[in-house]
């Protein structure tokens, strides 16, 4: 079990910093399946569509279709290769995004009897529970900001290719 934090402040923030950096991700794949839905188009229609899935896996797997579609359009492979890798990781970091999510922040017990705090699976949450119902992954603010970080690090080239993107299609 993860040691936790001396002040429940310290989690909450670094929990609203690691889901501001998601939502960076996802705004741009979100501008990144609206560029090539239509290139040069008003995106409102592709945005409204991309913002109607409720999943990030079913958004991932719409914006893999479109990617296709448009690739084959318009060939790129060093786009193409890009925008894998990018939706390949974001699938990969997309359950502990979640779990940032949908967790709580709860004091955690020491074996001295000290209380700190940290980020553990809702109650409801019974596959990310033991049959004892404690917590398979308890995340102080250290582990989250490192989720964070790794979300803004997948951001900046998700950023860049679309970038690229709208100079292909102004």
């Amino acid at each position: 079990m993860a040691v936790g934090d001396a002040d429940n402040n310290t989690t909450y923030a670094a929990v609203g910093r690691a889901l501001s950096n998601w939502e960076r991700l996802e705004g741009y794949l979100s501008l990144i399946f609206s560029a090539m839905v239509g290139p040069g188009e008003e995106p409102l229609a592709a945005s409204r569509a991309y913002g109607s899935v409720a999943s990030f896996i079913g958004r991932n797997e719409m914006l893999w279709a479109a990617a296709e579609a448009y690739l084959s359009l318009h060939p790129d492979a060093l786009l193409q290769a890009s925008l894998e890798t990018i939706l390949k990781e974001a699938k990969k970091a997309s359950p502990r995004r979640n779990e940032i999510a949908h967790g709580i922040v709860q004091p955690l017990m020491a074996m001295d009897r000290s209380i700190t705090w940290a980020l553990v699976p809702a109650y409801y949450a019974t596959n990310k529970r033991n049959l004892d119902r404690s917590p398979k992954y308890a995340f102080s603010s250290i582990e989250i900001m490192g989720f964070g970080h790794k979300f803004n690090e997948l951001a900046d080239p998700t950023e860049q290719l679309l970038t690229d993107l709208y100079a292909r299609h102004p």
